[in-house]
């Protein structure tokens, strides 16, 4: 054992045992002051966190650190006691002070404390000094001023230990670890009522805003280690706390260490740990970690002051590790210093070889029934040391790599990507493409691959990526004076102002003062018409300007002003493709039809503008080379064009400032693409023979050979003509045979999200089907790949119908239905629906895995949201919305069954990109807006923390918080905030984190509710992804919550 002597006391500290571990029992606040910079005062023992107001100096401390504070404005700004956090009966205050002036009022801890005679108003207890130099403990109870004066008068210019002990009807002061004064208070709880602080809870500070004799009472001087225990310390406990001072402090050269190397290299070079003790006595002191890569030596020592420097050897390993990052924790430790134990964080990043991608995405376009779109290539290179050994793998069937394998030391390894769009319905198709190495330090690595497929079944449409940019652009046409503006977007106000001169010969006259207050738009209009009954497609871009101008005369004070002139610059750029249909009675790769291209200018003339240009271009491989260019001298022409063609086309106008002093134009290049048919095919003498005409033979001729039979030999039907009626009756008569249509009009319609779980399947069938081929599954590839030997394979029914019993909650089924004809199957579509979720407390629901669209359905109850520019995406469960952080949110109005209150869970997975660390507030689901309407409930991110809570106008936020880990930020995060009737609470990947007692829980708002900004969509904007977003009318249990969080983690 050690034996340390102070002040006539003796202390026993046993190696094993910590002597004042006790002292943290009943401990709900412990401000330590050691920070050393930042705003904020951590609560080491809980969530109540300080914030520093008006800047107090971070300091040494008689413990560690301190807060020096400079008795005009500085605070500490405690949790307000709305809702009561502070203990109320029995309590225990602690402080060490040091006061840099001589005696006067001024506030120790101000703990909802409010003193005035005014009988209603006084509330909770304080510490202060008063100015005879004593130090006063204030409490109060029953409405009655419980006041308590020490003995002993406080110099300055040293460190006081100052104690408060509520025990009983017992109220007593102890100075440096002796009870100084005490006395008989009332029994019950102390007062939290109408305080005219308003719940201020503060360290240095006193308000009294309120009060009829209010003000400050501020501190001057430094603070250290503010305790606030909800039990009555003993005059032993009282004692240890004092005699922190006396035991030693593991004092450590660095908290964190690095280590980097190259896999298969050196050791990185041996780093040094120096440990010394900080405080008084001698600290033994040893090290324990749990990392085979990491050697310490030695592992133990002591020292007694600073000038024993005990150093400590850190040495690394790379043997065996792959490329990444490590970290490993030393946990140095003396159960006799105040400050044990204390933690060393090392890290080792091992630079193994990386994954160095040409691109991270690609797109494709294609027709339905045309060509596959031309292979493009992906480069694969390793940008970090060894070998890079890669694998590419992609889980969608209508993309192949190749090679899928490689090597690189450095140069770059080329693999191509194509694209089958055999059986592909019209519309977006996405792949994620990952490139993996185990050993490479950013693996993996993925490759977003897009495939557009066109429905070629349409005359003509398009499919483009339009931008618009614009710039405001304002001149003086007076002075020649410029105010340029140039930012990229769509609504620039750019206001210019420029000193004018008029002159006669050498004499000067007055000046004139020329404003120029501008802006410009520039727009695109785009109009795809491409149904059964239009054959016409067009691109529109409109550019508008408008100006005026205000003059004023400086000697005359006259003013004048008129329009026009000083307009900005915009232009319009659209590239994409346009898909040449396959039409009825020609397939693909047929020519005959002709593409005819007119432009026209429509609204104000171009010679209003200074500058006008426009150009529309289609090509085919060579974009150097086009068929077809359009302009300004140049406005139709003709393109013969084949069916199932895919064209590329780019369409280019500008037009800049507009002429003085012309105003308000409106110019406008229209783009009308018409696709002329050719006329349709003779019935009996073109090879495509009218089945339809020739079906009125049916009685008058025997059957002839099955077009499905292998060994069916076409005879003297060729392909230019059929001979005669004969040979056009037997091939439609076997075609009849083996003709079978697709099964469709699925009952449950595709992507319904509120299904019964016992509902009966059922679908249309017509033609020639004899039985139906059923899969169902879990999965959309593996039932769209089922066969007769897969588990997705259900049976063969011969009904359009079937029972599949009860179905699970809450889960997307796939399903897929084959006809089967005498001779002949069609394999059909794969479709899908959700079985609804049975929990009646289950408000609301939405999952976001639309993919598409401006709707975000509730698959709960209905309420479905609106999607206010959030771009759809890949989430942690299906899909997600990713916001801008600019302005994007997803509206979803003020449902009746949304609207309660008291007990409430919100579950959500988020992914934020921006994680501030100032005041800002991202919502991430929101009712209503503080503001505007007065009431709000929210789970946010504020201030680096997350929240939950609710707001009631006269009153403060009500919520529990809980501060950011920076893994967090990119990276997906399931939340869980709930009120459980009696205090709100956090959860964290199933975990929970915070819990603050307080009511009220939810409340009624009139006004909406919102993913990703204010319930108004005006603001506080998320920015990141937020996937799965559930809101129950109950608490949801820890087990509860933590299946939704393995849910989504599961694979």
């Amino acid at each position: 054992m050690r034996t340390i002597t102070f002040p006539a006391i003796v202390i026993v500290c046993l190696i094993t045992t910590s002597a004042y571990c006790s002292l943290e029992t009943g401990l709900i606040g412990h401000w330590r002051l050691d920070e050393t910079s930042g705003t904020i005062a951590n609560d080491s023992n809980g969530t109540n966190h300080g914030t520093l107001v008006n800047g107090p100096i971070w300091t040494s401390g008689i413990l560690g650190g301190a807060l020096n504070f400079d008795g005009t404005n500085d605070y500490v700004a405690l949790p307000d006691n709305n809702p009561i956090w502070l203990p109320q009966n029995d309590f225990t205050v602690s402080a060490w002070v040091y006061f840099e002036r001589d005696s006067v009022r001024e506030f120790i801890l101000d703990l909802n404390h409010g003193m005035s005679s005014a009988g209603t108003n006084r509330a909770g207890y304080g510490l202060e000094r008063l100015g005879t130099g004593s130090i006063r403990f204030d409490m109060i109870i029953n409405d009655s001023e419980e006041t308590l004066d020490s003995s002993t008068i406080l110099a300055k210019d040293t460190w006081y230990h100052i104690v408060a002990v509520r025990n009983g009807t017992a109220q007593q002061i102890y100075i440096d670890g002796v009870l100084d004064n005490s006395r008989t208070c009332l029994a019950g709880p102390v007062d939290f009522v109408g305080g005219y602080d308003d719940g201020n809870v503060q360290i240095g500070r006193y308000t009294r805003t309120g009060g009829p004799a209010g003000g400050n009472f501020l501190f001057d001087g430094s603070i250290d280690n503010v305790r606030i225990y909800d039990r009555a310390l003993s005059g032993p406990e009282v004692q240890q706390l004092y005699m922190e001072i006396s035991f030693p402090a593991i004092s450590l050269s660095s908290s964190s260490f690095s280590f980097t190397a190259d896999q298969g290299g050196a050791n990185p070079t041996d780093q040094v740990l120096s440990i010394h003790n900080g405080g008084p006595n001698t600290i033994n002191w040893d090290i324990t970690y749990d990392c085979n890569w990491l050697t310490v030596s030695p592992l133990s020592g002591e020292s007694s002051g600073p000038s024993e420097v005990n150093d400590v050897t850190l040495s690394v390993d790379i043997t065996s590790l792959v490329g990444g990052t490590y970290n490993c924790t030393l946990t140095i430790s003396d159960p006799c210093a105040f400050n044990n134990p204390q933690t060393v964080n090392v890290s080792l990043f091992v630079q193994g070889p990386e994954i160095t991608l040409s691109s991270t995405s690609f797109e494709f376009v294609a027709g339905i029934g045309a060509k596959n779109p031309a292979i493009q290539t992906l480069g694969i290179s390793n940008s970090g040391s060894v070998i890079l050994n890669w694998i590419a793998s992609e889980p969608c069937n209508w993309l192949s790599v190749s090679p899928a394998t490689g090597s690189s030391t450095g140069e770059i390894d080329i693999t191509t990507l194509s694209v089958d769009i055999s059986g592909l319905a019209p519309g977006d198709h996405s792949c994620t493409l990952t490139i993996s190495d185990p050993c490479a330090s950013n693996n993996p690595q993925t490759v977003s691959v897009t495939l557009h497929i066109m429905d070629t079944s349409l005359p003509v449409s398009l499919y483009y990526d339009a931008q618009t940019y614009a710039y405001a652009w304002a001149q003086n046409p007076m002075s020649g004076g410029i105010d340029t503006d140039t930012d990229n977007d769509s609504s620039i106000h750019s206001k210019c102002t420029s000193l004018a001169y008029a002159y006669s010969l050498y004499e000067w006259y007055c000046a004139e003062f020329l404003r120029t207050p501008v802006w410009q738009r520039s727009y695109l209009q785009n109009s795809v018409e491409g149904i059964s009954n239009s054959n016409t497609a067009s691109v529109i871009s409109t550019l508008h300007g408008w100006g005026n101008w205000e003059s004023e005369n400086i000697c005359t004070s006259s003013r004048t002003s008129g329009n026009g002139g000083g307009d900005g610059d915009g232009y319009t750029s659209l590239t994409g493709q346009i898909a040449i249909g396959i039409l009825d009675g020609f397939p693909a790769n047929i020519s005959g039809p002709v593409l005819t291209i007119n432009a026209s200018i429509i609204g104000d003339l171009p010679g209003q503008w200074n500058s006008w240009n426009w150009w529309f271009k289609i090509w085919d491989d060579d974009p150097n080379n086009p068929l077809v260019t359009l302009n300004g001298s140049n406005t139709t022409a003709s393109l013969d064009v084949i069916t199932g063609e895919i064209l590329n086309i780019e369409f280019y106008h500008e037009a800049g400032q507009i002429v003085w002093p012309a105003a308000g134009l409106n110019s406008t290049v229209q783009i009308n693409m018409e696709l002329e048919m050719p006329p349709m095919p003779d019935p009996y003498r073109d090879w495509f023979c009218d089945l339809r005409d020739v079906a009125v033979l049916a009685n008058d001729w025997p059957l002839c050979l099955d077009p499905c039979d292998p060994n069916f030999l076409p005879g003297d039907v060729t392909q230019d003509y059929c001979v005669d009626y004969y040979d056009a009756y037997w091939m439609f008569q076997s075609w009849l045979n083996c003709f079978v249509t697709a099964a469709s009009n699925p009952d449950p319609y595709d992507n319904d999200g509120f299904v019964d779980p016992n509902a009966i399947l059922s679908w249309t069938t017509i033609d020639n089907t004899i039985a139906h081929d059923l899969y169902i599954g879990t999965n959309s590839t593996a039932v769209a790949d089922a066969n007769l030997f897969s588990p997705e394979y259900i049976g063969t029914v011969n009904e359009p119908n079937f029972d599949p019993g009860p179905m699970d909650l809450d889960i997307e089924y796939f399903w897929r239905i084959d006809e089967v004809g005498p001779k002949c199957l069609v394999k059909g579509s794969v479709w899908s629906f959700i079985i609804a979720v049975d929990d009646p407390n289950l408000i609301a629901l939405w999952r976001l895995d639309e993919s598409s669209g401006t709707t975000a359905n509730d698959s709960s109850s209905g309420n479905h949201g609106t999607v206010n520019g959030a771009r759809w995406t890949t989430g942690q469960v299906g899909g997600a919305l990713d916001f801008d952080g600019v302005n994007d949110y997803v509206s979803l109005g003020n449902p009746a069954n949304l609207n309660f209150t008291g007990q409430i869970t919100i579950s959500v997975w988020i992914r934020p990109d921006l994680i501030p660390d100032d005041p800002s507030v991202l919502n991430i689901v929101a009712h209503g807006f503080a503001g505007s309407p007065t009431k709000e409930v929210y789970l946010r991110i504020n201030n680096g923390m997350y929240q939950i809570g609710s707001y009631i106008e006269g009153s403060l936020n009500i919520l529990s918080y809980y501060n950011i880990p920076a893994v967090d930020d990119g990276n997906w995060v399931h939340l869980v905030g709930l009120h459980d009737g009696s205090k709100w609470m956090l959860y964290r990947n199933g975990v929970e984190v915070s819990s603050t007692t307080t009511e009220p829980g939810a409340v009624t708002v009139d006004g909406d509710w919102a993913i990703g900004a204010r319930g108004t969509g005006t603001g506080r904007f998320f920015d990141g992804k937020i996937d799965d977003v559930r809101i129950y009318d109950r608490p949801l249990s820890g087990l509860e919550i933590e299946q939704i969080y393995d849910n989504g983690i599961s694979p």
